[in-house]
């Protein structure tokens, strides 16, 4: 049985709202809503991680 749900969720430290959908005992949420959710907390602001130790 599967049952749909809104859930408050933090995301980047941020409280985000997405729908869920709960089967079985796993909660699921699609894709597009959390690339979205990324987005607004930062996720394309990211900057490159760099290569090599400290001091190299």
């Amino acid at each position: 049985m599967t049952r749909l749900r809104t859930m408050l969720l933090t995301i980047g430290g941020q409280p985000t709202t997405l729908d869920t959908v709960k089967v079985g005992d796993r909660t699921y949420v699609a894709l597009d809503q959390l690339q979205k959710a990324l987005t607004a907390a930062g996720g394309s602001n990211q900057l490159g991680a760099a290569e090599g130790c400290l001091n190299e």
